[in-house]
């Protein structure tokens, strides 16, 4: 091979060598294009993406204010209402009407395991409670242990009464969420968790003797609590009792009702001004539209379509089965012990002691039909002073006016305003 050809052959591989160069060049700019516009995708699709949420987040908050405002706004007090009543008060209903609000976290008796002789305990558990502040339920409560089986219960759970709690029975925690069957242990950070995204955490207690021991409590300036006192014709309390066979007298029921409205609206305490409202139980019974609007806007809540339909239902005698968690669970029950239908299983919800749905038009004067005489004479003779203090006026059984509704209202006209002692 000449030289003249060499110089050709080598001059060719470099040709060929520089053009495999270039298309390397070349095909790795492409390469780093294609990344680059792949990055670029993604960084712009993240954005859109975190842009729609904060947008639809943003909506949603505008559109209900009140769920998110403890969560956005941390350095405000925590809203609590704590609904003091005594024992067949109608104090369930009052309670559901909190529990079924979406903008509430409701507890249901949180004494129940406390130790009554002790305030410091009593004030602890309520501050807790109503400041989404849950502990623990240990088996060495020595009150828990007093309870046997819903003690059990309420350390199984982490919270005495969970079905009371409608979150509580959701199908994060539970298998069978209508009927509350199937479910886990609530564990203390989601109770906190759940509670802090309502707008107010609300509790009913049965067991608090006097409005004294809440002074503290009330005077603490991370909490911004308020009082409903539900009080009731201590005829319908003692007749409500005696069918649970838990009826002896009134003296002590009624000493506290009166020690209580003594103090709040008479003597009026800095610490309860404008922080504290009285109602009757009859007054909501009678006109529970009206009246769950006042409590509402006593405490800083909407009334909604759902909580119009609800009080409906509760209150002339309406019953679903399959979105009350307690009465599914009831009727599947008598199904499997006896053939029982509707209408039956009906007049027994309605008879049930401790059922919310009721005729509430005619359950607040049941009791001049349920009490004989002499149990009438007793409890008017043992209450006469705070039937007068709130309006309740007295029947005598020996004439017909305790039988014959036409002839005396055993409710007069009341207004907490014009209290005097």
């Amino acid at each position: 091979m000449n030289t003249r050809t060499c110089t050709i052959y080598i001059g060719t591989l470099e040709v060929l060598r520089n053009r495999r160069r270039f298309q390397q060049i070349k095909m790795k700019r492409r390469q780093w294009l294609r990344l680059l516009l792949t990055v670029l995708i993604v960084i712009f699709s993240i954005s859109f993406v975190v842009q729609m949420y904060i947008y639809s987040v943003g909506n949603y908050i505008k559109s209900k204010p009140m769920k998110y405002a403890r969560r956005l706004q941390r350095n405000t007090p925590t809203r609590g209402v704590l609904i003091v009543t005594n024992y067949r008060s109608g104090s369930s209903f009052v309670g559901e009407l909190f529990n079924q609000h979406p903008n509430v976290f409701y507890t249901y008796e949180p004494l129940v395991p406390v130790d009554l002789q002790n305030m410091t305990s009593i004030v602890d558990t309520l501050r807790s409670t109503l400041s989404c502040n849950f502990r623990n339920l240990t088996e060495d409560n020595s009150e828990i242990d007093k309870l046997k089986w819903t003690g059990q219960k309420c350390v199984m759970n982490n919270i005495c009464f969970r079905t009371r709690t409608k979150e509580l029975c959701s199908e994060r925690f539970c298998a069978a969420p209508i009927s509350c069957a199937k479910c886990r242990r609530v564990e203390t950070h989601e109770l906190n968790s759940i509670c802090e995204s309502k707008a107010i955490s609300a509790t009913k207690v049965i067991r608090l003797r006097s409005l004294s021991i809440l002074e503290t409590l009330m005077q603490d300036k991370k909490m911004d609590l308020k009082i409903l006192h539900l009080i009731r014709d201590p005829r319908g309390i003692a007749s409500s009792r005696k069918k649970l066979n838990n009826y002896n007298d009134m003296v002590g029921t009624c000493a506290r009702m009166y020690n209580n409205v003594n103090l709040s609206l008479i003597k009026q305490p800095e610490w309860l001004k404008g922080r504290y409202k009285l109602i009757r139980y009859e007054d909501v019974a009678i006109n529970p539209i009206k009246m769950v609007e006042k409590i509402y806007d006593f405490v800083g809540l909407d009334m909604t379509d759902s909580i119009r339909k609800w009080i409906h239902i509760n209150t002339q005698g309406e019953i679903s089965i399959s979105k009350d968690a307690r009465l599914k669970k009831m009727f599947m029950r008598r199904r499997k012990l006896i053939r029982i239908k509707y209408q039956q299983f009906k007049q027994l919800v309605l008879s049930d002691a401790y059922t919310t749905v009721r005729y509430s038009n005619a359950t607040w004067q049941s009791w001049r039909k349920e009490l004989n005489n002499s149990d009438t004479d007793a409890i008017q003779t043992q209450c006469k002073d705070v039937m007068k203090l709130f309006g309740y006026n007295l029947l005598h059984p020996e004439t017909k006016q305790l039988v014959d509704f036409r002839i005396l209202n055993p409710l007069a006209s009341f207004d907490e305003r014009t209290l005097t002692v």
